[in-house]
């Protein structure tokens, strides 16, 4: 990185040509990882809350970043989209395997997200959208050992898919399989819903089911 380059990353106050850009790149990079609010990301740069908030709101404008209902940061949509265009998922691909599938079982929400270091982030969703479990945003991450995603990570790509009948959250079951490519996982694909909407001798067929749609899915990546 250049002497020009690195105060973009490093610091609020930049020598680009334009420091608008420099500043826009330091809040997003604070955003993702793990800084929610424009008070805390004003203290940690060590600047006035109203010459941060300018550049989210410019961000927020864009898509740049999003607005939990809690009103907290999150990256937006369109920067990963931005980021996966050509090298990544094709998420416009992956959407609309969800929303098929998710036109089958209408009481259920459907999630993609990819497996990360200490998370496993949603990329994309559909369905039911209602309760606590069942209306996470894209962006969210989630615990590496939430569930029947843990089981999935925990097997590996070889497994065909894993149930949590209520052992992450109570009242809430879910479904999850890998998606594999060339013998690897590269994401997973989940399915969430209520004790009334999961029946719970349904879930094997129900992860049979979501097994296929995953390798459908496997060829948007």
């Amino acid at each position: 990185m250049s002497a020009v380059e690195q105060p973009a990353v490093m610091g609020w106050r930049t020598e680009l040509p334009a420091p608008a850009v420099g500043r826009a790149f330091v809040v997003l990079e604070r955003v993702a990882n793990g800084t929610r609010s424009i008070s805390a990301l004003a203290r940690e740069l060590g600047v006035s809350k109203g010459s941060v908030h300018a550049v989210v709101r410019s961000l927020l404008a864009v898509g740049a970043l999003a607005a939990a209902p809690d009103g907290s940061l999150r990256v937006g949509e369109k920067l990963r989209e931005l980021a996966s265009a050509g090298s990544g998922p094709d998420l416009r691909g992956v959407q609309a395997v969800l929303d098929r599938i998710a036109g089958e079982q209408p009481d259920l929400t459907f999630y993609f997200g990819v497996p990360e270091a200490d998370a496993v982030t949603i990329l994309a969703r559909a369905g039911y959208d209602a309760g606590f479990a069942q209306n996470a945003p894209v962006g969210t991450r989630l615990p590496r050992n939430a569930g029947a995603l843990g089981k999935v990570l925990l097997a590996g790509a070889r497994t065909p898919y894993a149930c949590d009948d209520q052992e992450y959250l109570q009242g809430v079951r879910a479904v999850a399989a890998p998606v594999v490519r060339a013998g690897k996982m590269e994401a997973m694909l989940w399915v969430v819903g209520g004790v009334g909407a999961m029946r719970k001798q349904e879930m094997s067929s129900l992860g049979e089911w979501l097994r296929g749609a995953a390798a459908e899915i496997a060829e948007h990546l």
